[in-house]
């Protein structure tokens, strides 16, 4: 798959910020051509994760999903259980690490070695990391982690 670069994911963020209608015709898009992501994405940690954490992961999913489309174009529908072997490579990856790497970042790093969609990972992570008005971020520190593996399996499996 091509590389999906950050001024793709500016203008699919722009887009979806600013026309409700492109957010709602994208949310049907992804139910109807990939109905696992969203599946995947909400349900899998049912209770695990906060009203504003699920927001913030349906937002994420449409960015990296559409940027992904914009790319690449459609694709063939993921198998939720292409998803589930994703997901489960990413969080082995995490638990080889040296009990020494704590901080958030350090231990992306392994995750992101294994991606050719460094873009879209740096979007998530910032995502997670950053509020640029200053406020305080919709998600808790330990939503930080099973989020951004949700994505990455999301960004493997689309690529």
């Amino acid at each position: 798959m091509k590389f999906v670069p950050e001024a793709v994911i500016d203008e699919v963020i722009a887009r979806l910020d600013s026309t409700p209608d492109f957010l709602e015709n994208t949310l049907a898009e992804l139910h109807e051509r990939q109905p696992a992501l969203a599946l995947f994405i909400l349900s899998n940690n049912e209770g695990a994760f906060d009203e504003a954490e699920n927001a913030l992961l349906l937002f994420l999913l449409l960015v990296v999903w559409k940027s992904h489309e914009e790319v690449n174009g459609p694709q063939a529908p993921i198998a939720p259980e292409d998803l589930e072997e994703a997901e489960e490579e990413n969080w082995e990856m995490l638990e080889k690490l040296p009990a020494n790497v704590k901080k958030f970042r350090e231990r992306l790093d392994v995750l992101f070695e294994s991606s050719q969609q460094e873009d879209l990972l740096a979007f998530v992570e910032d995502a997670l990391l950053e509020d640029e008005e200053g406020g305080t971020l919709p998600i808790t520190r330990e939503g930080r982690e099973p989020i951004f593996v949700l994505m990455k399996t999301v960004i493997d499996c689309l690529d």
